[in-house]
């Protein structure tokens, strides 16, 4: 049995356990408290940034390079751009299969909006996805434009808590020329935002 009091709580009575009462004015305190610090900026460390510092489609500084060293390095890790242009794959990039990466094209130096990062998937063949998350939570791509792919961006399997854009338009991505955009899908695949 639940009463309500004018005073901004509540209280109840359970059989054999007892009484209890609980004041609103924490739980609205509590409650705007945790809703305040999702929006506060992550402070999360990074346990590495990679530069992608060329176009090339593999090697030293590209982005193929800098996927794989944030998939062997367990840990949040930032992808980082200091050269802006179009990167022609010859073969699909590796998945990112680790925690919290982030890819962020909108670090490329050059004016104006983004994107200044274009990846192009005209002669790669089957997987022709251009980024594809699998089975990793806490992912971030923002500021890349994806053309010429099956699927511009994939998050597949057990892959939770990811954000494809964000708020304004730096951070946004551009997939054209493309059979789908976006492909979510898998059991576990959840709470992604895009």
């Amino acid at each position: 049995m639940f009463s309500s009091r004018c005073s901004g709580g509540f209280s109840g009575n359970f059989a054999g356990v007892g009484s209890f009462s609980v004041h609103l004015t924490y739980v609205v305190r509590l409650a705007l408290v945790a809703l305040a610090l999702q929006w506060l900026p992550s402070n999360k460390a990074h346990s590495a940034v990679f530069t992608v510092n060329n176009l090339a489609d593999a090697g030293a500084g590209s982005l193929r390079e800098a996927i794989n060293s944030a998939n062997a390095n367990a840990g949040p890790d930032q992808i980082e751009f200091s050269i802006s242009g179009n990167i022609n794959l010859a073969t699909a990039l590796p998945y990112l299969t680790d925690d919290g990466t982030e890819i962020l094209g909108d670090t490329a130096p050059g004016a104006g909006l983004t994107p200044r990062i274009l990846i192009d998937g005209g002669i790669v063949t089957s997987p022709k996805t251009g980024l594809k998350i699998v089975d990793a939570d806490s992912n971030i791509i923002q500021g890349i434009e994806l053309i010429q792919f099956d699927t511009g961006i994939a998050i597949i399997d057990d892959s939770k808590n990811n954000l494809v854009g964000g708020n304004g338009d730096n951070y946004r991505n551009i997939v054209r020329s493309c059979n789908r955009g976006m492909n979510l899908y898998g059991l576990g695949c959840e709470f992604n935002t895009v």
